[in-house]
């Protein structure tokens, strides 16, 4: 009979010894206990249905900037450590559903450390981008100045294009000449180039002067018609090598034709003009149009990189970029003749 637990003498030498029938009922007891405590070990914890769904947008919106951010090819240095934060996203999946606070620990930590890693970017492409851009054309890389308004309105545009995507409802549009005379003309084509292919566009602020600059909302009117950027593009495209082949669109009652060659006539009251119309950018220097479907990439490296009111400076960081959208050369628009149609 000894070795079993209902015997105290077994444990405390000093107890009186108690010979007796084992007592099966205290062994029970003793079981179940031990069996408690096991489940508890083992069975998960309370979780909030809250606190999973808010891990799981959390996670959701992390990864798209971890992705975007792996997307511009950074530094070697910077790609380590954005691959570290991956593995550490993959961890906080799969606490998610088990032990939601733990993954939204996981997932802040990996979004102040990705703020850090797009912040040091930002400060990289800023510098190197600007001294590649003032070697090649001749300049001085120390010429750096803070943005000015427009400039922080026009990057403000780029990163939201970027988040929002060739397919979605929402689409950014933004106007800069440097000449304000043209500006009403121009507004007017660039709504209605907008409308013909199914957007309803509306202004977000009041026009910055001194040059001209206006952002406005695209929404799409039906997202089952609605263009995509390749066909503005195209159009805009084709409208400029008819303007400047010097032939008249009269005959074409084609009213996306018709805009696009409306924009390009009442560009011809600005020296120069960069336009953002969703993923479309025009951009207008010395008499000649350059017309670019913007990646995510380019519309990401733009923001960080380019001094948007300088159209030339806009185009070599494409350059630096990596143009996705096969490379096409500007297109004369035949400055200075007023036969042009």
């Amino acid at each position: 009979m000894r070795g079993l637990w209902d015997q105290p003498d077994n444990v405390s030498p000093g107890a009186d010894e108690h010979r007796g029938l084992p007592s099966w009922g205290f062994t029970e007891r003793v079981v179940e206990g031990l069996v408690a405590v096991a489940l508890t070990g083992s069975r998960s914890k309370l979780r909030s249905q809250q606190f999973t769904g808010l891990a799981g947008e959390m996670l959701a919106e992390v990864e798209d900037l971890l992705d975007r951010e792996l997307a511009l090819q950074p530094h070697p240095t910077t790609g380590s450590r954005l691959r570290t934060l991956q593995i550490r996203l993959e961890q906080a999946r799969r606490l998610v559903n088990e032990r939601p606070a733990s993954a939204i620990a996981l997932v802040s930590g990996v979004l102040l450390e990705l703020e850090e890693v797009a912040e040091a970017e930002r400060d990289r492409l800023v510098v190197g981008g600007r001294a590649q851009v003032g070697s090649a054309g001749g300049g001085h890389s120390g010429d750096a100045r803070p943005p000015n308004p427009i400039e922080t309105e026009m990057r403000s545009a780029l990163l939201r294009q970027s988040r929002v995507g060739a397919s979605k409802a929402t689409q950014e549009c933004f106007v800069y000449l440097s000449d304000e005379p043209a500006s009403s003309a121009v507004e007017t084509a660039v709504v209605a180039l907008a409308e013909s292919f199914g957007w309803g566009v509306s202004a977000q602020i009041a026009p910055l002067r001194g040059s001209w600059f206006r952002t406005f909302r695209m929404k799409a009117k039906d997202l089952a018609s609605t263009a995509e950027a390749k066909e503005i593009a195209d159009e805009i495209r084709r409208a400029a090598e008819l303007h400047g082949l010097h032939k008249v669109q009269a005959q074409n009652d084609n009213l996306q034709a018709q805009a696009a060659a409306t924009l390009i006539q009442a560009l011809q009251g600005t020296d120069q003009a960069v336009l953002l119309v969703g993923s479309v950018l025009v951009i207008k220097d010395k008499g000649q149009l350059a017309v670019r479907t913007l990646t995510q990439r380019q519309l990401i490296f733009l923001e960080r990189s380019a001094d948007m009111t300088q159209p030339q400076k806009v185009l070599e960081v494409l350059e630096l970029c990596g143009n996705d959208d096969s490379p096409r050369p500007p297109l004369p628009l035949g400055e200075g003749d007023s036969g042009s149609g």
